[in-house]
């Protein structure tokens, strides 16, 4: 199945995910804002016949060819990419994002378990702050993003840009959501404008969780965890809560853990 979903309210563009051979979930281009969206199980896919010499998939999650693109708070994983053709010179790339040319900005997204390639950059200016881009098949970054204050399998960048390379602690498969003990709590961009602002989503003090769930965008995730008591949203109610509970016990509104 493919899907695209959009948190009420996010300003996210709807739709329905389909196949493709470029831009499996999401082919976009001109000036396009994403916030508060999960791209999941999208796939591009190149099929044919020898009439096809040189045909490639890409961005299996997300094509972006031309424009201004903004990428906030917003989760790219299980996309695939494929070339099953009968042809020369096909080849799948780039499942998670692809980025042919623009100015791209990426803050706090996650882009994780996808096939053939996280996030290619292949022309444009593209920043990358407060991000993961772990988990996937192939390289996680193809190109040469400027990625800073970000949790990158494997490693990315120099010292300066303050880039981790750390498991991130999923709560689960499904459910990408950054857990306490995770090592991208508070280890995002120190900036005042970075700041997470509600606690859940976010988990530890004011300064910026990296991930999906960080910033002050993540205030936007709707919360509807549809059991009492089940503060993480995990479909049960355990100690994780009870931690998620005394952190912020005694808390009153206006509280940066409130």
């Amino acid at each position: 199945s493919t899907d695209v979903e959009c948190q009420q309210g996010s300003g996210c563009l709807p739709g329905g995910g389909h196949v493709s051979s470029l831009g499996g979930g999401i082919y976009a281009r001109d000036n396009i804002t994403l916030e508060n969206c999960i791209v999941r199980d999208n796939l591009a896919m190149v099929t044919g016949s020898a009439i096809l010499t040189t045909m490639s998939s890409g961005g299996g999650g997300i094509y972006f060819n031309t424009g201004e693109l903004t990428l906030r708070n917003s989760i790219f994983s299980n996309n695939s990419t494929t070339a099953s053709c009968n042809c020369s010179g096909s080849s799948a790339i780039s499942s998670g994002i692809h980025i042919n040319s623009g100015i791209v900005n990426v803050e706090n997204c996650s882009i994780t378990k996808n096939t053939n390639e996280g996030l290619r950059v292949n022309g444009g200016t593209v920043e990358i702050v407060n991000s993961i881009v772990y988990f996937n098949q192939g390289s996680e970054i193809v190109g040469n993003p400027n990625v800073t204050y970000s949790d990158v399998q494997g490693g990315y960048g120099n010292p300066s840009d303050e880039n981790i390379d750390f498991n991130p602690v999923f709560e689960s498969d499904e459910n990408l959501q950054i857990v306490l003990g995770s090592p991208c709590i508070d280890a995002g961009n120190p900036d005042l404008i970075y700041y997470d602002e509600c606690f859940p989503p976010s988990l530890g003090n004011e300064r910026n969780d990296i991930g999906g769930h960080g910033g002050p965008v993540a205030c936007d995730w709707l919360t509807d965890v549809g059991i009492p008591g089940d503060l993480n949203g995990d479909g049960a109610v355990d100690e994780d809560d009870v931690a998620l509970f005394a952190a912020s016990f005694g808390s009153i509104t206006g509280d940066p853990k409130y």
